[in-house]
C-alpha cells in the first residue's frame, strides 16, 4: 500500500528514510553537502549552528529547520553546550518515481488564492511555545513505530501526519487577524489538553477552566471552529486513538477502553459501534486481514 500526499501541486508518494532523537551531541560537525531528501529538524535543547545555502544561524530550542532536496546544508551539533534535536528524513516521489525537488513551503495549502507568506519561508522557524508539543508529537509518533515491526506504509502515514502538523502550524503562525488567532489558539489548546488526557475522565468544566473561559463560551467557540461540541470532539479523538491501538497492538478490548478514557468495555463498544458502524473486535479483525503484521519498512 502506497501512501500519497495530496498537495496543491499534485500528489506524491512518501518514502520515509529515518526518524531519530539525537541527544547530547557536542562539537560534532557535518560538512556542507546536498542530497535529494527533505530534512526536518526540531531543536529541543542546547545550542548549535546550522548552515542552509549560504546562511549560518544559531540553533536554539524551539526552532524548526526545513531543508529542501539538494539544498546545500551543514551542521555543528553542540556549540558550547550539547545539542538535542528530533529529525526526520524522507523523500517525495513524483508519478514516475523520481525524487521531487519542490520547496516544501510551495506544497503546503494555506487556502484558495493565498500566497505563501514571507515569514513562512524564514529559516529557522521560531515555533511558539503553544505549538512545540504539537510538532514534537508528530516526530515521536514516528519514533514509536520502531518499537515493533511495522509495515512501510505506517511510516509513510507517519510522515504525512508530521507534514500535516507543520502545515497546520504554519497556517496559524502566518494567519491574519489577532482575534481569529486567539480563537484558533484556544481551540488548539483544548485539543492538546484532550490529547494529553485521553486515558482519563474529562469534564467540560475542566476543559473550560484550562483555557480560562466559561463552558458555554467554549461550546460556542468549538462549534464555530470545528462544527462539533468539545465533548463530541473528545469522543472522536478517543475513538481515533482506539483505532490505532486496535491496529498496532494486541491489547484486549478492555485495555484499549481503559487507555482511551472510556468507563468500561461495554460503553466503549457502544460508542465505537455508533461512530464506526462496527464493533472493536470486528474492526480489528478486518484491519489484520487487510494488513497483516510483520510487514517490512
Amino acid at each position: 500500500m502506497d501512501i500519497r500526499w495530496a498537495t496543491k501541486r499534485g500528489t506524491f508518494e512518501i518514502e520515509h528514510i529515518t526518524t531519530n532523537l539525537m541527544a547530547g551531541r557536542f562539537n560534532k560537525s557535518v560538512k556542507v553537502h546536498r542530497h535529494p531528501v527533505y530534512h526536518l529538524l526540531l531543536i529541543l535543547e542546547g545550542r548549535g549552528k546550522i548552515t542552509i545555502g549560504g546562511a549560518t544561524t544559531a540553533a536554539v530550542p524551539g526552532q524548526l529547520y526545513v531543508i529542501h532536496p539538494n539544498e546545500p546544508h551543514g551542521f555543528l551539533f553542540g556549540d558550547g553546550e550539547p545539542l538535542t534535536n528530533l529529525e526526520c528524513t524522507s523523500r517525495l516521489l513524483n508519478e514516475d518515481g523520481t525524487p521531487a525537488e519542490d520547496e516544501l513551503f510551495e506544497l503546503f495549502d494555506f487556502g484558495p488564492d493565498r500566497a505563501v507568506p514571507d515569514k513562512v519561508r524564514e529559516r529557522p522557524l521560531a515555533v511558539p511555545l503553544r505549538f512545540r508539543d504539537f510538532l514534537r508529537e508528530g516526530f515521536e509518533r514516528l519514533l514509536e513505530l520502531d518499537a515493533g515491526p511495522a509495515p512501510k506504509f505506517r511510516y509513510s502515514a507517519g510522515v504525512a501526519d508530521l507534514l500535516s502538523r507543520i502545515e497546520a502550524f504554519l497556517a496559524e503562525f502566518a494567519g491574519d487577524g489577532a482575534a481569529d488567532d486567539r480563537r484558533r489558539e484556544t481551540v488548539e489548546l483544548v485539543r492538546r489538553f484532550f490529547r494529553t488526557r485521553l486515558n482519563r475522565g474529562i469534564t467540560l468544566k475542566e476543559a473550560a477552566d484550562f483555557v480560562h473561559v466559561s463552558p458555554n463560551y467554549l461550546c460556542r467557540l468549538f462549534k464555530e471552529c470545528t462544527g462539533e461540541s468539545p465533548m463530541a470532539h473528545l469522543t472522536r479523538m478517543r475513538v481515533q486513538e482506539a483505532k490505532k491501538l486496535l491496529d498496532f497492538t494486541h491489547l484486549p478490548v478492555q485495555a484499549v477502553a481503559e487507555k482511551t478514557g472510556f468507563s468500561d468495555a461495554s460503553h466503549f463498544s457502544r460508542v465505537f459501534r455508533k461512530m464506526t458502524g462496527e464493533s472493536p473486535q470486528s474492526y480489528r479483525k478486518k484491519s489484520r486481514e487487510a494488513e497483516p503484521y510483520g510487514g517490512k519498512r
